[in-house]
């Protein structure tokens, strides 16, 4: 069978289609998405390493934001642990990040930061702990 249409007709279908695909981000792989990640940690461990605590905690927050890490989820099984890379790097930033609080005599960042890590991973509840401990003297000098 013979299909007619007319000719502008097919040609905006066609520009249609083209402007769709235009418009949607060619998602990533998942490899791709670790190396952005990973680069973007390293990078804020550097400006770390060099006491560029600003923007290593400019840098850290932005690696949250990536999907890698808005993604990945603790699991209820504490027996899996930090698997997933995006757990790992996120544990980890939130961990640098309290620790860049801390540095900065912000103790209750640091503490919601903690929070966020112990989310990550059930592990570190030890080191929340301790904060607290600090937190409750230093309101008891004050």
């Amino acid at each position: 069978m013979i299909r007619i249409a007319a000719l502008n007709a097919a040609s905006q279908a066609a520009d249609e289609h083209e402007e769709a695909f235009r418009s949607t981000k060619p998602s990533q792989t998942k490899e791709a998405q670790e190396a952005e990640a990973f680069a973007l940690y390293h990078k804020a461990l550097d400006l770390q390493k060099h006491d560029k605590f600003d923007e290593s905690a400019k840098a850290y927050h932005e690696l949250l934001k990536t999907p890698l890490l808005k993604e990945a989820v603790a699991s209820e099984d504490e027996k899996v642990g930090l698997k997933h890379p995006g757990l790992m790097l996120k544990y980890s930033t939130y961990k640098n990040l309290a620790s860049l609080a801390v540095l900065k005599d912000d103790i209750d960042t640091a503490m919601d930061l903690y929070v966020q890590v112990n989310a990550c991973c059930h592990i570190d509840v030890c080191r929340t702990e301790q904060l607290k401990v600090k937190h409750q003297s230093n309101f008891s000098h004050a």
